[in-house]
């Protein structure tokens, strides 16, 4: 029979600590504990086995000590976001260690259930805090789940890892194919940053018209309810841009300094956080507008876009180190202009351009299925918690 209970009922909740300085606690030592940041979950999907940092023991008594079992809630940055550790570490304060109270309650349904939207809306309804959302364990302990009883859990668990692990596969075909196009590229031309095959060189200006963007004025909605594509940084983390969160109208293009560029425009991000870690850079599928933080790179040979874009993605530290010297922390037109492309022949080109179009073909697939694997996966954790498996 199916019970609500809060997750205090079920779970003790205990906030992490930071030792402070911290840098004077971190360590390379093999005796270090591990420390658990939560800039270094990105990619982790699930569990915790490994830190990247450690700190000393005589740290411990001022952080929080979890293990293998525990459940780690981040309660800030990547909000609400749960992860089960497979190792012993220490967690900071942007963390909540949940730990069961009972062995009446399964590790795998407890972890789709905090990743289930139910759970979602309830952690962001309570949450304190307004540019970003926070959760302290008071929030936590309120929150309301449907339990089954075990052997229940254990079967829906099981539907839902089924269900993952199709979702997992998809991913990890995209990402071998994705690779196949970097290893090409660099056997090919070899490494854009160092030049490392000795070709001939041309500044991108000489090769493409570069542009900026605008937003229209959100004083004004309507301009926001057109079907025309506008990108801002946020859609940006894709190679090939198919889709915008915002889309807006005509009238909004001709009242603002925004763009309209066609299909097989470059779009590179020029001002933003993420100039810190990479260069996010994509190639339109669709016409589309942009805003300010973007610029626009039109090839004036065409045959050149995929080559180019691939240039400068794996060539994007030469661009990084300028951006990352600035305090706006942003690339301007002059960067751009200035930014070195290197020459192979036409024929040599082409070639890399027909094995990329195969590569993308079988991505755009691979893509598909996902979307349909992920379509899947999040009915079935609807329809879960509401006993409908």
């Amino acid at each position: 029979m199916w019970k609500e209970v809060s997750l205090g009922e079920i779970l003790t909740i205990q906030r992490g600590g930071s030792p402070r300085p911290i840098t004077s606690y971190l360590t390379d030592s093999e005796n270090g504990i591990n420390w658990v940041k939560i800039s270094n979950t990105q990619g982790i999907s699930k569990y915790i086995y490994e830190t990247q940092q450690k700190i000393k023991p005589e740290g411990i008594s001022k952080t929080r000590v979890v293990y293998s079992g525990d459940f780690i809630l981040s309660n800030s940055m990547s909000f609400c976001k749960p992860y089960i550790m497979r190792t012993t570490g220490c967690i900071h304060d942007g963390w909540l260690v949940l730990r069961k109270k009972e062995t009446n309650l399964d590790e795998n349904f407890l972890y789709y259930i905090l990743r289930s939207d139910l759970i979602y809306k309830q952690f962001k309804r309570l949450a304190s805090g307004t540019t970003v959302k926070n959760l302290n364990i008071n929030v936590v302990k309120k929150v309301q789940i449907p339990l089954p009883p075990l052997e229940e859990q254990k079967r829906i668990a099981e539907i839902l890892d089924r269900a993952d692990a199709i979702r997992q596969k998809r991913k990890g075909v995209i990402a071998l194919t994705e690779e196949l196009a970097r290893s090409t590229f660099l056997e090919m031309f070899g490494d854009p940053t160092t030049n490392s095959k000795g070709w001939n060189l041309k500044s991108l200006g000489e090769l493409a018209k570069i542009s900026g963007g605008g937003t229209p004025s959100k004083k004004c909605p309507q301009y926001y309810e057109g079907n025309i594509c506008w990108v801002t940084s946020k859609d940006m983390n894709v190679h090939m841009l198919v889709d915008t969160k915002n889309h807006i109208t005509e009238k909004a293009i001709e009242d603002s300094s925004t763009k309209l560029v066609g299909i097989g425009t470059l779009l590179v991000v020029v001002k933003s956080k993420i100039l810190m870690k990479r260069l996010p850079v994509v190639r339109t599928k669709v016409p589309t507008c942009f805003n300010q933080d973007i610029k626009a790179i039109e090839l004036y040979d065409s045959w050149m876009t995929r080559y180019c874009h691939w240039h400068m993605k794996l060539g994007q530290d030469t661009l990084l180190n300028k951006a990352r010297g600035l305090n706006t922390e942003g690339l301007t037109l002059e960067h751009f202009n200035n930014y070195q492309i290197m020459i192979p022949t036409y024929s040599e080109i082409m070639r890399f351009t027909k094995v990329e179009k195969t590569i993308e073909e079988s991505l755009l697939a691979s893509r598909q299925a996902l979307e349909n694997a992920n379509n899947l996966f999040n009915s079935l954790l609807q329809r879960a918690f509401k006993g409908e498996l």
